[in-house]
């Protein structure tokens, strides 16, 4: 009786310890989000590839309306601008020069509150207020 148990015992320790060691299913995945993410960062190459010409700040100001407002305070054709944060509630947005962020500016979209911060130089922030778009 104690054989049989220790028996059953193995035989489902070992069955478990398989299963859990499979790792198959994971390599497919991971395969194709790898995938997916090349296809998104090619359409997006497409995409600034086919501008037609059309101004880069042109379009960045019509979909950040707040650019209007900091770039009264500093020179954004200067820096780069990455976009940290871009949902329905806020949008984060670095303005970078050679990989080193400069300023940084966070927008509350409901309730229209913009605010700049110098990273570099630190202090008050330059603009912190609500803005009319």
């Amino acid at each position: 009786m104690k054989g049989i148990k220790r028996f059953l015992f193995l035989t489902i320790m070992m069955l478990f310890i398989t299963a859990c060691s499979t790792e198959a299913p994971n390599d497919e995945k991971n395969n194709s989000t790898d995938q997916t993410n090349d296809d998104i960062v090619q359409e997006e190459v497409y995409d600034q590839d086919n501008n037609n010409g059309t101004d880069k700040a042109e379009n960045e100001q019509d979909n950040y309306p707040e650019l209007s407002y900091i770039s009264e305070k500093i020179d954004i054709d200067r820096y780069d601008l990455i976009v940290e944060t871009d949902n329905q509630g806020s949008r984060v947005l670095f303005f970078t020069l050679d990989n080193k962020k400069y300023y940084k500016s966070v927008y509350i979209i409901e309730e229209q509150r913009l605010k700049l911060l110098d990273i570099d130089q630190g202090g008050e922030p330059l603009i912190n207020g609500i803005i009319n778009e």
